[in-house]
């Protein structure tokens, strides 16, 4: 049997989310998908809620455990990122495709709207050639400020494990 992540899931109260949040919160991850794509990590992160929480992990059958990759706030994503020009990077254009978006709860006390997301990311090197980069999915956890979705934390569940090197940039 394959065990896809031992992560448990966010408790939240099973109150359905209504569309009209959902389709606002999905425009606003397929807009965070556009700006890592080009790189514009710094207006990415003017997206998300200042007191943001990032990590990325995986299950590990090996160890039958959850493994962390990157865990990151704000301020570290922040420091991340003005070092990026510092770091050996994996040459080319990634291109992150979202799949399906879906209500995992809403939470009306704490008004936080938690959907789960699929996504393959694509890697096209510098001489034109495509490969499957991996295949993940993003846990994300929303609220509205002045009627707009703030993303306040996202856990991205990795299914592919093994990554080229240079692999400092959120997915």
């Amino acid at each position: 049997m394959v065990q896809t992540h031992a992560i448990p899931p966010v408790r939240i109260t099973e109150a359905p989310l209504s569309t009209e949040p959902l389709e606002a919160i999905r425009r606003v991850i397929e807009r965070g998908c556009q700006l890592l794509d080009a790189e514009n990590y710094f207006e990415w992160l003017a997206t998300c809620a200042d007191d943001l929480e990032y990590s990325i992990r995986a299950y590990s059958p090996e160890i039958r455990n959850e493994v962390t990759w990157l865990e990151k706030d704000h301020k570290g994503l922040e420091v991340l990122f003005k070092q990026l020009p510092m770091h050996e990077r994996y040459k080319g254009q990634f291109r992150r495709i979202l799949g399906w978006t879906g209500s995992a709860g809403h939470d009306p006390a704490k008004r936080i709207f938690a959907v789960e997301s699929s996504l393959c990311v694509y890697h096209t090197d510098l001489h034109g050639a495509s490969v499957l980069y991996c295949t993940a999915k993003y846990r994300d956890n929303f609220r509205f400020e002045s009627g707009v979705p703030v993303m306040c934390s996202r856990m991205v569940l990795m299914d592919t494990r093994r990554l080229p090197f240079g692999s400092h940039i959120p997915i």
